[in-house]
């Protein structure tokens, strides 16, 4: 028994040690943000439409890089452009009566607003549904000509 429970001891200490959870994983979405992206898929879909347009190839050659202090650089090499702006990455939260009865807030995801501009060009992306990871971005955007929806991965 004492041998099993010595074995037991060096299976959990060893997964503990090699599986752990890095602290970057538990960072904020503001932390994970932050960094080169380059767009990995775009889909459009017109209004009152039900296909998906893969417009991805509008995209190659696109980076974006968010830094801490909420400024953001958008870089198209096909055009040469460098656009520069700021960011604002904030909690999305609606308001529900719990059992009982009582109005809180609650959050549910986040938006994404980014400002751009290049000499008298501009660029405003307005995301919802805003997901980041330590890797991926995911957020739709409704224009007036249909949804997009971005998918970002890290460089």
């Amino acid at each position: 028994m004492k041998n099993f429970t010595l074995q037991f001891v060096f299976v959990a200490a060893t997964l503990l040690t090699t599986c752990g959870c890095s602290k970057q994983q538990f960072a904020s979405p503001e932390k994970k943000l932050t960094g080169k992206w380059k767009f990995e898929k775009v889909t459009f879909q017109k209004q009152f439409s039900l296909c998906n347009k893969d417009v991805s190839d509008d995209f190659k050659g696109v980076s974006v890089e968010f830094k801490n202090d909420k400024t953001v650089f958008y870089t198209d090499t096909n055009s040469g452009l460098v656009y520069a702006g700021n960011y604002d990455l904030r909690p999305l939260s609606n308001g529900i009566y719990n059992y009982a009865g009582e109005y809180t807030n609650t959050q549910i995801g986040y938006e994404l607003d980014i400002n751009l501009a290049s000499g008298s060009d501009l660029k405003n992306y307005s995301g919802e549904n805003v997901s980041v990871t330590l890797k991926k971005i995911f957020f739709t955007e409704t224009k007036n000509d249909g949804f997009y929806s971005y998918h970002l991965m890290k460089q």
